[in-house]
């Protein structure tokens, strides 16, 4: 779904995290540019996911992703044109602001013809989505009802709007969005302008997704090694690998360790002091 309100010429400071192993892979492919087409997004197109804001990108790191990712956390900034025709909203990332759209403007998608939004191959049947509240031990839950194919899938709402949506729930939010851009623009356009009102003003924390053509040059990049933040912009770390690659594997391994906690207070630390 393209932004529209944003005016050409637009510059932001954006973050990206990720992690690398010792080979530095993923670290000299973000030297030579961040670029669109690598992450396929599991199910919301390709696309360079980022945060608005450092806070976004370093809850990233705590939610313990990088374990899948390498040893070595990496924290990208990059200052960028935010050209409208270039960036798109991360459904995972924004899930709870896209589930709010849906559940309000819920009458104008069951409008939408059965077969325009589909998940894995199967048609969404847009007719039949309903909202439905529920209780689980007398405390107050809801969820939108998809039909999809020959199965149902419920929506939860009422996530938190930052890290809470997994892989699921952002592809369905993003199909189903997708779907009512095409059918209402003017309303998606609306919803649209409020957000990145906000991104601009108030440096709200939103995902956003890279789709341009144009490799992404970062300006600056941070490698956690031996317990601290290290510029790695320019030229791998001299360390000793070993003993290195013992800590940060153990500091990624123990998410609820003291270890992980201070790595949560370094990178709070980190952020006030830079």
């Amino acid at each position: 779904m393209k932004i529209y309100k944003i005016a050409q010429g637009s510059n932001a400071q954006v973050y990206h995290a990720s992690a690398t192993n010792d080979d530095f892979k993923i670290l000299n492919s973000l030297r030579r540019g961040c670029q669109s087409d690598i992450a396929q997004g599991y199910g919301q197109g390709p696309g360079f996911f980022i945060w608005t804001t450092e806070q976004g990108a370093t809850n990233h790191i705590e939610s313990g992703f990088v374990e899948e990712k390498g040893k070595y956390p990496i924290f990208v900034t990059l200052n960028i044109n935010l050209n409208p025709q270039e960036w798109d909203l991360d459904y995972e990332g924004n899930y709870a602001i896209a589930v709010k759209f849906i559940v309000d403007n819920l009458p104008l998608i069951n409008k939408i013809p059965d077969g325009e939004a589909m998940v894995d191959g199967k048609v969404i049947l847009t007719s039949k989505m309903q909202y439905s509240p529920y209780k689980i031990n007398d405390k107050d839950y809801s969820s939108i009802g998809v039909n999809y194919g020959s199965r149902s899938y419920g929506m939860p709402v009422g996530l938190e709007t930052i890290g809470t949506a997994g892989i699921e729930e952002g592809k369905f939010a993003g199909s189903i969005m997708d779907s009512v851009q095409k059918r209402y623009p003017e309303i998606v356009q609306k919803f649209e302008n409020d957000i990145f009102d906000d991104i601009l003003s108030k440096r709200k924390t939103v995902a956003l997704k890279y789709v341009g053509k144009k490799p992404l040059i970062p300006s600056k990049i941070e490698m956690w090694v031996n317990h601290q933040w290290v510029d790695v912009t320019n030229k791998n770390p001299d360390i000793p690998k070993d003993e290195i690659s013992k800590n940060n594997s153990e500091l990624l391994e123990s998410k609820d360790s003291d270890i992980t906690q201070n790595v949560s207070f370094n990178l709070k630390s980190f952020f006030k002091s830079s």
